[in-house]
């Protein structure tokens, strides 16, 4: 009786093969527990590793937010300015407003002085021309006060000399008469 075992004995190559999933070896087992080992030492470097780069997100996301509330502060902070310089920029041309309107009051003032200083010089002219003709006037007059003053006189003088012509004439001829 010839086994197929035996046949496999004498002839190795017509053996069937063995499935080497079935059982490891000794060899194998340890093999397998490094490369577990190793996966689980690389697994666990891994969660150190991505627990380190949590770690780093959480820093740098606590930076941000810092930053983010400097930021916040200084928005805040700008919109504050940005009113207030609304709010300076309607009294600026508020104020703007006034200087054209005082400019222009300014304006119409100074024509006003002009006119004045036209108006002042014109009667200023006007007043020495009547002071002229007053002088003038009172001249004739006192000239004609003068000759009516002479011409009083003399007709005074006159009547003097004729009042006292008889009395003259009296005494001359009473002084022939001596």
């Amino acid at each position: 009786m010839d086994s197929e075992g035996d046949d496999v004995l004498s002839n190795p190559g017509d053996a069937p093969e063995e499935d080497k999933t079935q059982a490891p070896t000794h060899d194998q087992d340890q093999e397998g527990d490094r490369e577990r080992k190793k996966t689980k030492a690389d697994d666990d470097g891994n969660v150190d590793l991505l627990l380190m780069q949590v770690q780093a997100l959480r820093e740098e996301q606590q930076k941000l937010l810092v930053l983010l509330l400097h930021f916040y502060k200084g928005c805040t902070a700008l919109l504050r300015s940005e009113e207030d310089n609304h709010s300076l920029r309607a009294k600026v041309q508020g104020l703007m407003e006034k200087v054209k309107s005082t400019e222009a009051r300014e304006e119409e003032l100074q024509q006003a002085v002009k006119a004045l200083e036209v108006s002042n010089t014109r009667l200023e002219m006007e007043l020495a021309g009547f002071r002229s003709q007053i002088d003038r006037h009172l001249e004739r007059r006192w000239r004609w006060r003068l000759k009516v003053s002479w011409a009083v006189a003399i007709i005074v003088a006159s009547a003097v000399a004729v009042a006292d012509l008889p009395k003259v004439k009296h005494r001359e001829s009473g002084e022939r008469e001596l």
